[in-house]
């Protein structure tokens, strides 16, 4: 199904630029956008469109997050049905409390290899690569008979990469103002899963990557934001 929108995406997008008369101005955007589906969704933008020399893109961006919580008991026993430690605990009679957060810094340079930059438009694609570091953090809090209260608080760090394939398109709102919506298909070549030493099972539960979305490997993501062009 990826397979299929992908391809009806980008045969859409050959043929717009086939159709479009292309401008020669260079043009520089500089805006904000955000990717739908993301728990840091916001990323500062830069597109440098030129006229000889290959068009670039780079964006950037700093967000946190939460993922894989859950407080329960024994009424509650399928919060997260992959964690297998956390629910064998769970069917002992024990309450137990788990929250995983994290933070995360990301770079993403691109290659413009198609472009129309037309007078009330802008339209690109373009290969990216994408390379996060995350900041992580887990409590799990716990209560049983034996040794009553018991809280724990481990940290890690660790690194994402992977390529994009994206579509980029604008259009003038106003004078030098742009709304921009686009896509993209990216593969996640270093995905890495915070905590699997701990949880048996907590890379089943979630997929996410900073900057790049759900997925093991594959991604779809939609964009849209707003440039202003200098």
């Amino acid at each position: 199904m990826k397979n299929c929108i992908f391809f009806i995406l980008l045969f859409g997008s050959l043929n717009t630029f086939s159709q479009q008369a292309q401008s020669t101005k260079i043009e520089n955007l500089l805006g904000i956008q955000a990717r739908l589906i993301d728990l840091m969704p916001f990323e500062i933008s830069y597109i440098r469109l030129n006229n000889k020399w290959p068009s670039f893109a780079i964006r950037g961006g700093y967000g946190w997050g939460r993922k894989n919580e859950t407080t329960t008991s024994t009424n509650n026993i399928n919060t997260i049905p992959h964690l297998y430690n956390v629910n064998f605990y769970y069917n002992y009679g024990r309450k137990f409390t788990l929250e995983q957060t994290f933070e995360a810094i990301f770079i993403k340079p691109g290659i413009i290899f198609l472009k129309k930059n037309g007078t009330y438009f802008t339209n690109c694609l373009l290969f990216n690569y994408n390379i996060a570091k995350s900041f992580d953090k887990l409590y799990i809090n716990s209560q049983d008979q034996l040794y009553g209260n018991v809280e724990n608080v481990y940290y890690e760090n660790h690194i994402y990469q992977s390529i994009e394939f994206e579509g980029n398109h604008q259009i003038e709102l106003i004078r030098k103002v742009k709304f921009g919506m686009g896509y993209v298909f990216g593969y996640k070549i270093q995905n890495q899963f915070p905590f699997e030493n701990q949880i048996k099972g907590i890379e089943m539960s979630s997929q996410y990557s900073p900057s790049q979305g759900v997925g093991s490997k594959a991604y779809v993501n939609l964009l849209v934001g707003v440039m202003y062009c200098f």
